[in-house]
């Protein structure tokens, strides 16, 4: 057996100046003698220390140490290979602590021989540096202040406090004239400087100062920009601010009429809300070929049914005409027993109910092209300034006469047309589901059909259909804000 005997000898180096930072080392000496207490004389060793705070390891680490003929060797601690822990964070103030000493006698890690001695006094530069770190960065952990308002205040707070105006100050304040106002909106601040305004909405006006002949003009001025704005909004297609996007990332203009929010374009997305795509034909065969008829008996009579799979299609496949017309979707994307939602979140597609109301607003409000508020003659106001097939009917869309009415709603409303299930097309109207479930014509063999809305250019008004069209036609879609 072979025994450490530990020679600590603490000091700082002297080779530093008197405005140096203080030393991150301990000078660290110590003798290793054999069971026979001979010296283990010029031999390289592997030595591992450890800092111990009471009984717990704050900090260690290896160095490779050569002893010399009276078996002394000496190292810095601080400055050996780190394993564990930051020598210069070590908070030598609290608790007690200890070096703790092993030697491989055969210069690697395999550490057979040990040593614990107490740290008596520590020194003194250390402790300068743990208050150093204290006075550069200090950290509150005090839970009762991380609880109080103290706790936020800031030193702009300070800062703005120190340059707090006396009462007297303010009271010249008020005596003096500006001509600044600031208004004040939940997303910006707007300056107006005397008869300049640079703003692009305007909800709340705060007053600094001014006299009342400048204050009233600029209340002026911003109702006015108010109902420019606004107009700029319609004339663009933004209702009460609103653009909608689908999941495909195509974005719609949008209209508000009476309580209502439309969409001012028919619906082009490609799947529905939880991301599963519509199966999309656009060849005419194919279109066709995806229909198979069902046939049934109820009592006596015999119906049957076409029942394609959801799909839809374009009505021209560029770029410009997908986003003029929309596409064409069969009733059954939108099939109301079919959990998934086709408009965008919090969008859906209208009832009968739905298109009734815009009817009876757009009537009441006088849209009618003869500009009455009784019957139904809102066809023109309806449907956009060009692209419908002529009509030589009074009034009707199609007809060139009433042009100030023309579109006058901002619904926007095109002549896209339809898909037969024999992949035809037809145009000459604009028409769009419903989401109302399917019902029976007149007939006793009349198949189930989805009810729809059509303008159409031969006529003047806005058309519920009260029976249907087959569930297998591909319609245009608008859909409407909840």
């Amino acid at each position: 057996m072979k025994n450490i005997y530990p020679l600590l000898i603490f000091f700082i180096s002297l080779s530093i100046s008197l405005n140096a930072q203080p030393p991150q080392k301990i000078s660290y000496q110590a003798v290793v003698r054999d069971a026979q207490d001979q010296i283990f004389a010029n031999k390289t060793i592997g030595v591992q220390i450890t800092i111990l705070r009471n009984e717990t390891e704050v900090y260690r680490e290896r160095h490779t140490s050569q002893t010399n003929v009276n078996g002394l060797f000496s190292l810095e601690i601080g400055d050996g290979d780190v394993t564990f822990g930051n020598f210069t964070i070590i908070d030598w103030n609290s608790g007690k602590h200890f070096v703790k000493t092993e030697i491989d006698l055969n210069g690697g890690n395999n550490y057979t021989l040990s040593s614990i001695t107490e740290l008596l006094s520590v020194p003194y530069a250390l402790h300068a540096q743990t208050a150093q770190r204290l006075t550069e960065n200090p950290q509150e952990i005090d839970p009762i202040f991380s609880a109080s308002v103290a706790k936020n205040i800031t030193q702009i707070d300070i800062d703005n406090w120190n340059k707090k105006l006396d009462i007297a100050d303010l009271e010249n304040l008020l005596t003096t004239k500006v001509d600044t106002i600031v208004v004040v909106n939940l997303d910006t601040t707007i300056i107006i400087n005397k008869d300049t305004i640079v703003v692009l909405k305007v909800d709340t006006v705060v007053v600094v100062h001014t006299d009342t002949t400048l204050l009233n003009t600029i209340i002026n001025e911003i109702e006015t920009l108010k109902q420019a704005i606004e107009e700029l909004q319609i004339a663009n297609g933004i209702a009460n601010g609103t653009l909608v996007k689908d999941i495909d990332g195509n974005v719609y203009k949008t209209v508000k009429i009476g309580n209502q929010i439309w969409m001012a374009e028919n619906l082009r997305v490609s799947k529905w809300n939880d991301g599963t795509p519509i199966n999309y034909v656009q060849d005419s065969v194919e279109w066709r070929d995806k229909h198979y008829v069902n046939y049934y008996t109820i009592g006596s009579t015999q119906y049957y049914e076409w029942f394609p799979p959801p799909m839809y299609c374009f009505r021209d496949t560029s770029a410009d005409a997908k986003i003029k017309h929309g596409a064409f979707y069969t009733w059954f994307v939108i099939d109301p027993t079919n959990s998934k939602q086709l408009c965008p979140v919090g969008w859906r597609v209208p009832s009968i109910n739905d298109w009734e109301i815009l009817r009876d607003r757009l009537i009441a409000d006088g849209y009618n092209y003869d500009g009455t508020t009784t019957d139904n003659k809102i066809g023109k106001a309806m449907a956009t300034e060009d692209g419908w097939q002529y009509s030589d009917v009074v009034g009707s869309v199609g007809n060139t006469d009433f042009p100030e009415k023309k579109n006058a709603s901002r619904f926007s409303a095109i002549e896209s047309g339809i898909r037969y299930r024999s992949g035809r097309m037809m145009h000459g109207a604009g028409m769009w589901w419903a989401s109302n479930p399917p019902a029976r014509g007149p007939y006793s063999s009349s198949p189930l059909a989805g009810k729809y809305a059509r303008v159409h250019h031969v006529a003047v008004n806005l058309f519920m259909c009260p029976f249907g069209y087959p569930m297998e036609y591909a319609l245009s879609i608008r859909c409407v804000k909840n």
